[in-house]
């Protein structure tokens, strides 16, 4: 046998044997498995991040913060509390991501005042284009 008939010989097993399986819902016929992802281990409580967290405010400072002009963060922390200072203007993370889960905890004031934007803060912006302000 020439190798022509061979290669086609053996291209035409492949796509049949390739075929089959897919008519048995074999899986691994047609999806890949790499890269592997890594074993994500959760938090033992509620309260704890998982293995593969970023944590971005741990409730002591804001380290992993910048002014959106790129100067250190001047929000208020305490208490284990991160509080918007209206007068310094929007923060955003050091790190830039892509793709990601966000977890994020806040709480609204006891007694609201004002009406529209003036109740409360704008909220979370999400892939922001770094303009803005509180």
């Amino acid at each position: 046998m020439n190798k022509k008939i061979i290669s086609a010989f053996l291209l035409a097993s492949i796509v049949s044997g390739s075929l089959l399986a897919q008519e048995k819902g074999d899986p691994k016929a047609t999806e890949f498995y790499t890269p592997v992802p890594k074993v994500v281990t959760p938090g033992n409580t509620t309260a704890d991040a998982p293995s593969d967290a970023i944590i971005l405010f741990g409730g002591k400072n804001l380290d992993q913060w910048v002014s959106m002009k790129g100067e250190p963060a001047s929000w208020n922390v305490a208490d284990g509390i991160l509080t918007v200072s209206k007068t310094a203007g929007n923060i955003q993370t050091k790190k830039s991501f892509t793709d990601y889960q966000l977890h994020l905890e806040w709480r609204i004031p006891a007694n609201i005042t004002g009406t529209g934007q003036a109740r409360g803060n704008s909220g979370v912006f999400l892939a922001s284009t770094g303009s803005g302000d509180a």
